[in-house]
């Protein structure tokens, strides 16, 4: 880090008193805080190389920690993109690109029931250069699957999907089926998206992030090209 003075030459300025300096800043005296961005994104991830350098990912590799997840991804949702435990493997789904092709995954929360109902919604994550693909086209059904301690719920309205008459700390697990629409793609397309549960009176409960990837054929999260579809690297 550079330690120049952030005040650069004086102005002569007349008052009422006589003359006063007035110190200026200079422009690009005063640390990286005042750099403009090169905007360089050297492994073309959506992350610029200051980024990366600043958290320790590395400026030409999408994929720093090797975990089949992009340090872009990963950033972006929060994610350790130095830790290969982050995202764990039943967190991420890949899906063929090839229509037709299916994929499941089940999703577990924690609530705390005192008799309510929880349903269980599936929506898209904020995510900053998302790619042409949402979890809503790629999304076929969501259905109520499993309760623990089983007892601790009165009944599943699976289809909606909705875990009834919730009492005490349960997890509830919710299964995904996804289905590729159809479509041609040369680069792995990140789908991310939340799932949350909600109480009777609309309040998230607990929700839980998670991954999608649409995988081109001969190709693998761990060798294939993901997608950059940021207009600037950030």
């Amino acid at each position: 880090m550079r330690s120049a003075s952030i005040l650069g030459p004086t102005v002569l300025v007349l008052g009422v008193a006589g003359c006063i300096d007035i110190p200026v800043p200079a422009v690009r005296d005063g640390g990286p805080w005042l750099d403009a961005p090169s905007y360089v994104d050297t492994d073309d991830d959506g992350l610029c190389d200051e980024t990366e350098l600043g958290q320790g990912t590395d400026p030409k590799d999408q994929d720093s920690d090797d975990d089949g997840v992009s340090d872009f991804i990963e950033t972006n949702l929060l994610f350790d993109p130095l830790s290969q435990a982050v995202p764990p493997a039943s967190w991420v789904v890949t899906l063929p690109m090839r229509e037709g092709a299916k994929a499941n995954l089940s999703v577990t929360v924690d609530v705390q029931g005192t008799g309510e109902d929880f349903t269980a919604y599936v929506a898209p994550t904020g995510f900053v250069g998302a790619s042409d693909l949402g979890v809503d086209d790629v999304l076929l059904a969501a259905r109520a699957a499993a309760a623990v301690p089983p007892s601790n719920v009165a009944s599943f309205n699976e289809s909606v999907p909705r875990f009834e008459g919730v009492l005490g700390a349960t997890s509830l697990t919710v299964d995904l089926d996804f289905e590729y629409p159809g479509g041609a793609g040369s680069c792995l397309k990140p789908v991310p998206f939340r799932v949350a549960v909600k109480r009777n009176d609309g309040a998230v409960a607990a929700e839980a992030t998670r991954l999608l990837v649409a995988v081109p054929e001969g190709q693998t999260l761990r060798s294939g090209t993901w997608c950059n579809t940021s207009a600037i690297c950030l």
